[in-house]
């Protein structure tokens, strides 16, 4: 079978531990991966963190992007962000051309690789793994004007900061690409929505390790404070304003609000929490994490825009429902008012009404838990990986598995 497949194999190119490596680990477990390409790598961290058996001869640390790297540990900037990217995206595609391979970057790392020229693969596919650049900019852009004192976390986003030829750039990434992978279906819909053909897209959403957040051995019930999580950076991108908004049309004597936040913080939005009413702490280790969504109600991402939203899943394996917008991975894992609940992105209303009927039904709401974890287990890593698989295989010319 490997030996077979050997003429298939591909180069894989993301910087950092993109997904926990499980897209290069996908083709490694059947011998498809001839490298990954990367800017930094410990093989027996990896191997200790991740439980995954990549080989460190199959991994490739591009020396530029490591530079870059370390440099942005000293200081931040978008111009050192796209230069890793740069090096990145041409040591993937100088390795593709050498060994014949296919090449499945990461977006943000393809446009080098996958642009025309003597040394593009011929088979190229692309890991959306946010949605279309040009739908955030303007989600955020539109932001910006309805909550102006989230104007701080705004633009720090890496859509806003792009110049325009950057974006250009980014933006021409899924038209190269021969086929695209996303999470979630709200990201292939950005997709087509910016000219990519529906055909050349397929849908594999994340898994979950449920033995890291284990589902809660005991429900909630009425004896307990009624308690809401938020999880993520404490951003206007995750609608954290809608939020905020929501929990004060109910009133703070009636819910209590966890904020655990992690990435960027925006002291313009916290400055509307008052310290009575939101319990607010950063970079909590998972073991926190876990043990906060037991003792939580509901946990609520509002987000405006995600490629996916891996916390979504991961408080669904904790037992715990989620109430998330449709511009995430809730419409692809939530079956709206079984599990979890689905509302539409900046209605604070529908957020009112979900967490009203939440505080009135708590006995309906732990079984929506227990839903939720039976649900979550149903996405596993190991099926990501075996539908990544088939992507791939069926990459060849001619097939593409579609949704």
């Amino acid at each position: 079978m490997v030996e077979e497949q050997a003429g298939q194999q591909a180069v894989v190119v993301h910087a950092g531990a993109r997904d926990s490596y499980q897209v290069a680990y996908a083709l490694h477990e059947q011998g498809l991966l001839r490298s990954l390409v990367t800017n930094v790598w410990s093989g027996n961290w990896v191997r200790k963190h991740y439980t995954i058996d990549l080989p460190d001869q199959l991994v490739r640390v591009s020396a530029p992007a490591l530079a870059c790297y370390s440099l942005m540990r000293l200081r931040h900037g978008w111009d050192l962000h796209r230069r890793s990217d740069y090096h990145l995206s041409t040591k993937a595609r100088d390795l593709a051309h050498r060994n014949g391979s296919a090449l499945l970057a990461y977006s943000y790392y393809a446009f080098e690789a996958f642009k025309p020229g003597p040394m593009r693969p011929d088979v190229r596919l692309l890991f959306q793994l946010h949605p279309h650049p040009r739908t955030v900019r303007t989600l955020l852009r539109e932001e910006m004007d309805r909550v102006p004192q989230a104007a701080y976390s705004l633009r720090q986003e890496h859509e806003i900061k792009l110049s325009d030829s950057a974006m250009d750039e980014l933006s021409s990434e899924p038209g190269l690409a021969d086929h695209c992978i996303a999470a979630s279906s709200y990201t292939a819909r950005t997709l087509v929505e910016n000219g990519i053909d529906p055909r050349r897209i397929v849908v594999i959403p994340y898994g979950v390790d449920s033995s890291r957040f284990p589902a809660r051995s005991q429900r909630r019930t009425e004896r307990d404070p009624f308690t809401v999580m938020f999880l993520g950076s404490l951003s206007q991108r995750k609608g954290l304003s809608y939020l905020l908004e929501a929990v004060r049309a109910i009133g703070d004597r009636h819910i209590r609000v966890k904020l655990r936040g992690r990435g960027l913080i925006d002291p313009g939005l916290l400055k509307i929490c008052s310290p009575d009413q939101f319990d607010v702490k950063t970079n909590l280790p998972r073991e926190e994490i876990v043990q906060d969504l037991h003792s939580s109600d509901l946990m609520v991402l509002p987000s405006i825009t995600e490629g996916f939203a891996q916390v979504i899943l991961e408080a669904m394996s904790c037992g715990v429902p989620v109430l998330a917008t449709g511009n995430t991975c809730a419409p692809d894992v939530i079956t709206d008012g079984i599990d979890g609940f689905c509302v539409p992105i900046r209605n604070v209303d529908a957020i009112v009404q979900k967490l009203e009927w939440s505080m009135a039904n708590r006995d309906a709401l732990a079984a929506m838990g227990v839903r939720a974890a039976a649900r979550a287990r149903e996405y596993t890593w190991p099926r990501f990986r075996a539908q990544v698989r088939d992507a791939y295989i069926a990459a060849r010319p001619g097939a593409f598995a579609c949704n």
